[in-house]
């Protein structure tokens, strides 16, 4: 018996049935302070980092400002993630800490990053 190549919808239903459970992306030995490094699971890119307390993050690997490859950014010395276009910091909740083109103004919650249990 042959068995039919999955559908699309096929695919869809297997990637919202797997979201609410915990996967693998990285070892935490290969999640060094300080760095970032790009990861995908179930169809979803995301960026992983560590700060330099040792807490581990993971996010959407999008820039909520201008759609920047936040993998391709850097870990700032107060373990935020620093979007490498704009300048912009997100600490590991996913909140906007800082927007360098803004100084001393207030930071809306809307600017945050979809961020992902660890």
């Amino acid at each position: 018996m042959r068995i039919p190549a999955p559908s699309a919808d096929d695919m869809s239903a297997f990637l919202d049935a797997a979201r609410p459970f915990w996967h693998p992306v990285a070892r935490s030995a290969d999640v060094e302070s300080g760095t970032t490094f790009a990861t995908r699971l179930l169809d979803e890119d995301l960026v992983v980092w560590r700060t330099p307390d040792g807490d581990v993050a993971v996010a959407d690997d999008i820039c909520p400002h201008r759609g920047t490859q936040l993998s391709m950014g850097s870990v700032t010395d107060d373990g935020c993630l620093q979007c490498p276009y704009h300048l912009f910091e997100f600490s590991s909740d996913g909140a906007c800490t800082r927007i360098p083109q803004l100084p001393g103004k207030s930071i809306s919650a809307n600017v945050r990053l979809a961020t992902h249990r660890v």
